[in-house]
C-alpha cells in the first residue's frame, strides 16, 4: 500500500510511507489472514517488520475487500497487472502523527491530550476548587544523589498546571542511560496521569477516591486510590503528624513564604 503522506507507528514511532503485506485471502468467507508485514518510509527504507506468530483470519478492510475481489476473480495470477512501478519521491508528513511528549522539557501537552473521565476530573477539582488549594509556586526542582551510588542520579522537576493539579517530571540516569517518567498528580501525591517514557501512551486513572486535602490536619489519616487504564490499581495512605509548616521553615532564602507541595 502507497500511501500519499508519511505515517508514524504510534508504538514505535517508525515513519512509514509504503506498507509490504504478505497476506492470505478467503475468498469464500471474504477474510483475510497477514502472515508478514513490512514497513517503508519514503525512500524505500525498511523501518519496521511484524511476523505473526498465530494468524488468524480476520474481516477484511476497504482497501483489502477491494483488492480481494480482483485476487480471487482471477484464475490464472499471471493474469493480473500491477497499477505500474513504484517511485521513490518526498512526501509531506501525515497531518494525524501520533503525540508524544518533549520529556526534556517536560511538555504538558501530549499528557493532556488524553482526558479523564469525566467522575474523575470533577474529584480532580473538588480537590482544588479554591485559590487556597492550589500551588503558588510555578516551579520547584531538586536533585538526589545518594552515598555509593555515583552512577545513579534522581532530578525531579514540578510545575503547576492551570487546573490547580501539579505536572511532575521524574529523570534518572543510571550508568549514563537517561529514564523519565511524567506524572500528573494532585499536590505532588495522587496519581491522575502517568506516563513512561518507555511506553507508548500514558496511563489514565479511570476511578479515583481521594480525601487529600491542603492544609493537611495534625494527627488525620488520609488516603487515595485508583484504578488505571492499564488495569492496575494504586494508592496510599498516610497521616499528618505534625503541623502543616511552610516552606519558609524549611529552606528561608530559596521558599521564603511559599507552600512547599
Amino acid at each position: 500500500m502507497d500511501y500519499a503522506r508519511i505515517h508514524q507507528d504510534e508504538k514505535y514511532l517508525a515513519p512509514y510511507s509504503v506498507k509490504i503485506m504478505d497476506k492470505v485471502f478467503d475468498c469464500v468467507q471474504d477474510k483475510g489472514q497477514t502472515l508478514n508485514q513490512l514497513a517503508l518510509d519514503n525512500q524505500g527504507r525498511i523501518t519496521d517488520s511484524q511476523s505473526e506468530e498465530n494468524p488468524a483470519f480476520t474481516a477484511l478492510s476497504v482497501e483489502e475487500t477491494s483488492l480481494a475481489k480482483r485476487l480471487c476473480a482471477v484464475n490464472d495470477i499471471r493474469q493480473l497487472g500491477g497499477n505500474g512501478t513504484l517511485e521513490w519521491r518526498e512526501e509531506p508528513m501525515a497531518e494525524d502523527l501520533p503525540l508524544r511528549p518533549d520529556f526534556t522539557q517536560s511538555d504538558p501537552v501530549p499528557i493532556q491530550s488524553y482526558p479523564l473521565p469525566q467522575a474523575v476530573a470533577d474529584t480532580v477539582q473538588r480537590a482544588v476548587a479554591t485559590p487556597q488549594l492550589r500551588p503558588t509556586f510555578k516551579r520547584l526542582s531538586y536533585a538526589q544523589k545518594s552515598p555509593g551510588e555515583e552512577l545513579a542520579l534522581f532530578v525531579v522537576q514540578m510545575d503547576s498546571l492551570p487546573d490547580g493539579a501539579v505536572l511532575t517530571l521524574d529523570k534518572m540516569t543510571l550508568g549514563g542511560v537517561v529514564f523519565y517518567s511524567q506524572h500528573v498528580r494532585l499536590f505532588n501525591i495522587v496519581d491522575v496521569k502517568k506516563w513512561d517514557s518507555l511506553a507508548e501512551k500514558p496511563v489514565i486513572s479511570h476511578t479515583l477516591e481521594n480525601t487529600f486535602v491542603l492544609p493537611p490536619a495534625a494527627g488525620t489519616e488520609y488516603r487515595w486510590k485508583n484504578s488505571q487504564s492499564d488495569n492496575k490499581s494504586t494508592g496510599q495512605q498516610c497521616r499528618a503528624d505534625s503541623t502543616w509548616r511552610r516552606a519558609a521553615a524549611i529552606s528561608p532564602r530559596s521558599l521564603s513564604g511559599i507552600h512547599l507541595y
